[in-house]
């Protein structure tokens, strides 16, 4: 009896690894765009404080409101950067998430197929089996 062989086995292989490239670039890249995250948050935090400072010290002298209002911008500028790298990330996000869709797709397909053929492999076991018992009782009567 033969072995059973898929013979679409290499491409399904090659599209289980695919899916865990891609899983893993899509972890790698939602890591990054956490990271950015984290940094607005931090800035947000640092912008808070920097009012917080103004609301308690209410006499500044002219050069300490100045340097205060350019480091609340260079502050707000950051945070506006960081924002739009994290919408860069989450479009890069969403179009590897596309790929990760149609790259399971057609390993779903694979996988019926495989089945498909297992069972229609099995079938014919089954039926090579009952043959040789067929013969082996007409052989005894």
């Amino acid at each position: 009896m033969k072995k059973f062989n898929f013979r679409f086995e290499r491409i399904l292989k090659l599209r289980e690894r695919q899916e865990d490239l891609l899983k893993q670039e899509l972890s790698a890249l939602v890591a990054k765009k956490n990271t950015y995250l984290s940094k607005v948050e931090d800035l947000k935090n640092s912008l808070e404080q920097v009012f917080e400072n103004w609301r308690q010290h209410h006499k500044f002298n002219p050069q300490e409101k100045e340097f205060q209002d350019n480091f609340a911008l260079a502050i707000k500028n950051d945070i506006y950067r960081n924002n739009l790298i994290v919408k860069e990330y989450d479009i890069k996000i969403r179009k590897k998430r596309e790929e990760l869709l149609i790259n399971r797709k057609k390993l779903k397909t694979l996988l019926k197929l495989q089945e498909k053929a297992q069972e229609r492999y099995w079938y014919e076991v089954s039926l090579e089996e009952r043959k040789e018992m067929d013969e082996i009782a007409s052989n005894q009567k």
